[in-house]
């Protein structure tokens, strides 16, 4: 009876266990669970920490946090070491931290643990969630970068594979053991026990993408992954060196559904394997969401709302009173179709859509000139705080010389007021002993010669007194 009751009790465990596996959604859902990791698509936000109000170059306008709750499942991360501004400026003798940075620490900078331990707390209310980290990374010791991933807690949720011919795990896998985080990074040779190389498991297009009729190449900058199991990357974002500030207007170009739709299915037929990673700058302007969604055949209830900020429709742009993020600086803006070959831009108000390649390179130096001018203006502020840092080192440094100084005198008085003291001292003493002496030897002279004064009477008294008799 009892082992007829032990063994139902099993079978109803093993039902439920069955009908969670059954009811399990994986990253939002259940045809995905099954899915090994490599062939799920995952929309990727470039420099995702690198939001508009925080930095001085922006590619996003929702924070890290934002990102991950309206499914955002990969996250580009650039890493530095670095002091802090102001330890930086006044050359300060401080231990450098992990912070991320677009480049110029001191434009923009926020320490990388501390995202991390945010990131960590998430995953761990998010049970069935799987992301990925792409680390663009400046440092190269692996163990400094290790220890972070330690710290903040993301280590014990990491999955990894140093073997590149060995396959990724399926989703529900990854969930079951909770090793949920897959952390690429850029550099050969990097003995990271939590990173995998980029070249090794990810080949990858062209980031450098100079106009809109640019996106979609999907020739490979990096193509050394050659198992089945390779990650594959599609850069869909505009930051070259023409359009150097990135923004809302030309992320809306490259995130629109139609053009973004041609790019991955173009790349997915080049490559035989989808666009694991979707990279976009300004993901909340346009369809990435919607497009990575296709990639893996799946349709969610709602999609986050676009920012009000820029509302043109996606097949449109600003013009008008417009500043290069897009913002109404006063009226409204007005909308165009977009033009072939190239975004349309502010700059200082004026409108320049329309303008010919060679006119917006010139434009666009001239913009690297500002960036140039704010950095000459940062090395300035650097040695006015280093000159203000020496001057008051040399302040300190004269005024401390100067009560060194009073100090040894006032040493030297105390010095000499004691050695006269003790002379003194020494003097009495001498003196009291000298005084102590005489009175010594004149009491035994007086002594002596009262003795012999009354000797001398004795015998006279006794001579006086014999001769009666």
């Amino acid at each position: 009876m009892k082992v007829a009751a032990g063994y139902c009790g099993l079978l109803v465990a093993l039902s439920l266990f069955a009908l969670a596996n059954a009811n399990l959604k994986c990253n939002g859902f259940s045809e995905l669970c099954d899915r090994t990791f490599d062939n799920v698509a995952y929309l990727r936000t470039h420099n995702a920490y690198s939001v508009l109000g925080k930095y001085v170059i922006p590619n996003q306008h929702r924070s890290i946090m934002k990102q991950l709750n309206e499914g955002v499942r990969s996250l580009d991360l650039d890493v530095y070491l670095y002091k802090g501004l102001e330890n930086t400026i006044l050359k300060k003798s401080a231990a450098s931290q992990i912070y991320y940075c677009h480049s110029v620490c001191p434009i923009g900078a926020e320490k990388a643990e501390s995202s991390l331990v945010e990131i960590t707390k998430w995953l761990k209310k998010n049970r069935n969630e799987v992301i990925s980290l792409a680390i663009e990374n400046y440092i190269d010791n692996h163990e400094v970068l290790d220890s972070m991933f330690e710290r903040s807690g993301i280590a014990e949720l990491v999955y990894y594979k140093p073997d590149n011919t060995v396959p990724f795990p399926t989703l529900r896998q990854m969930i079951e053991t909770n090793k949920r985080v897959v952390i690429l990074q850029n550099k050969k040779h990097y003995a990271s026990k939590y990173a995998l190389n980029f070249n090794q498991h990810m080949n990858r297009n062209h980031y450098d993408i100079n106009y809109p009729n640019q996106l979609g190449n999907c020739d490979l900058m990096t193509n050394d992954c050659k198992t089945n199991n390779c990650l594959y990357e599609l850069n869909h974002f505009l930051t070259s060196q023409h359009n150097i500030i990135s923004n809302p207007q030309i992320g809306q170009v490259a995130n629109d559904q139609n053009v973004l739709r041609k790019s991955v299915n173009k790349c997915r037929q080049a490559w035989n394997k989808i666009p694991t990673f979707v990279g976009v700058d300004w993901y909340g302007t346009g369809h990435g969401l919607e497009i990575v969604d296709e990639l893996n055949k799946v349709k969610r209830n709602k999609y986050p709302s676009r920012s009000a900020l820029y509302s043109c429709p996606s097949t449109m742009m600003y013009t008008g009173n417009c500043n290069l993020l897009g913002a109404c600086i006063k009226g409204s803006c007005k909308c165009i179709p977009p033009f072939s070959g190239y975004a349309c831009q502010m700059l200082n108000g004026k409108d320049i859509s329309g303008l010919s390649v060679k006119a917006i390179e010139g434009i666009s130096k001239a913009v690297k000139k500002v960036f140039a001018a704010a950095k000459k203006s940062i090395e300035t502020t650097k040695k006015i705080g280093k000159a203000a840092f020496e001057a008051s080192k040399q302040i300190a440094k004269t005024v401390g010389k100067t009560l060194s100084n009073a100090g040894k005198k006032v040493k030297s008085a105390a010095n000499a007021a004691k050695n006269g003291a003790k002379k003194l001292g020494k003097n009495i003493k001498n003196g009291a002993e000298k005084i102590g002496n005489n009175i010594k030897n004149g009491s035994k002279k007086l002594g002596n010669n009262i003795k012999n004064k009354a000797k001398s009477v004795g015998s006279k008294i006794k001579k006086l007194f014999g001769k009666k008799k």
